[in-house]
């Protein structure tokens, strides 16, 4: 529905992204994602 990530999924990317040197600091989790959209919508919907 939201095309969201989960948490750990983000976290293994960035692990990987950093092992192999495409990234040299990762960017955190909740600063990366901007869910106010999604959880609006959500909201919106009655599923929250």
């Amino acid at each position: 529905m939201n095309g969201d990530i989960s948490e750990a999924s983000y976290k293994y990317t960035v692990d990987f992204l950093l092992k192999v040197g495409y990234m040299e600091k990762p960017v955190p989790y909740g600063k990366f994602f901007d869910r106010r959209f999604v959880d609006r919508a959500v909201k919106e919907l009655g599923r929250k």
